[in-house]
């Protein structure tokens, strides 16, 4: 509408939601690739929050859901558009801007709540019918609890721009060749060699990205080993993590998570050690 009277009819309505529905669909169908290789299938909540992606650009393809449901409803519109702005701004930071992960995560945070506060004062006031309003305001707490919330969860966000290209436990590493990946280890052998955690993570080219190695026995964590990712390499930037001591009783599942400083889980490998 705001177009509509600037260009005094020139440009309709129609033809305004038609832009913004193209523009939205092209940043959610180009965001889904990056999230969707940057997702690990060892967290649960990563694997919801791309199926959600996916719901948000697959809604704004069907055009009866979209002309009829969500572009004439102002309220589920602000809402649709905050989160395609979520989506774009997790996968283009990083890749565009070049900024680590754990900057550009709550910079996306602020893009949106931005995004929705103003969308929200500009409905308020173009919008002169009681009901209407009250459902606008039912919608922007909505969508900001919701933004709360998944700030606290925010592990459960895909690192979107990393790419695990190869990730295993092993007991060797010549160089940055790693030996051959296990799941089981004997006590003696580990005395004589300790563990190796080793990654290639695929970077955009021009992001410097920290990240830390959680090592865990049977759910307790142990030690927290920081490291940093370099992009630009099409390999993978390679990293790896020794462990040596173990304390006095190594026996049990160990399993060793690669994070990013915000906790977004990049990989996860176990081995039993016995």
């Amino acid at each position: 509408r705001w177009f509509a009277r600037r260009t005094r009819g020139r440009l309709p309505e129609a033809t305004a939601r038609f832009i913004t529905q193209q523009v939205q669909q092209e940043l959610l169908f180009f965001s889904l690739p990056f999230l969707f290789t940057a997702m690990s299938a060892s967290a649960p909540g990563q694997i919801a929050f791309v199926i959600a992606a996916g719901a948000l650009a697959v809604a704004s393809a069907i055009d009866p859901l979209y002309w009829h449901r969500i572009a004439p409803n102002p309220a589920l519109s602000m809402a649709f558009h905050g989160g395609c702005s979520f989506v774009a701004s997790l996968v283009i930071l990083p890749l565009a801007v070049h900024l680590p992960v754990e900057q550009a995560l709550p910079i996306a945070f602020g893009i949106t709540a931005l995004t929705l506060l103003l969308s929200l004062v500009a409905l308020l006031r173009q919008t002169a019918d009681a009901a209407a309003k009250r459902l606008c305001l039912a919608v922007g707490t909505v969508a900001a609890a919701l933004l709360v919330l998944m700030w606290l969860g925010r592990a459960a966000i895909p690192p979107a721009g990393l790419w695990v290209r190869e990730a295993r436990i092993t007991t060797t590493l010549d160089g940055f060749v790693p030996g051959a990946a296990v799941d089981q280890v004997a006590i003696t052998q580990l005395t004589e060699t300790g563990l190796i955690a080793f990654v290639a993570v695929r970077a955009p080219r021009g992001l410097s990205q920290a990240v830390v190695f959680d090592w865990q026995q049977d759910g307790r964590l142990i030690d927290r080993i920081p490291a940093e990712i370099t992009g630009g390499r099409d390999a993978g930037f390679r990293t790896y993590s020794r462990k040596l001591h173990f304390g006095e009783d190594p026996r049990g599942h160990w399993q060793v998570d690669l994070r990013t400083s915000q906790g977004q889980l990049i990989a996860r490998r176990s081995v039993e050690i016995r």
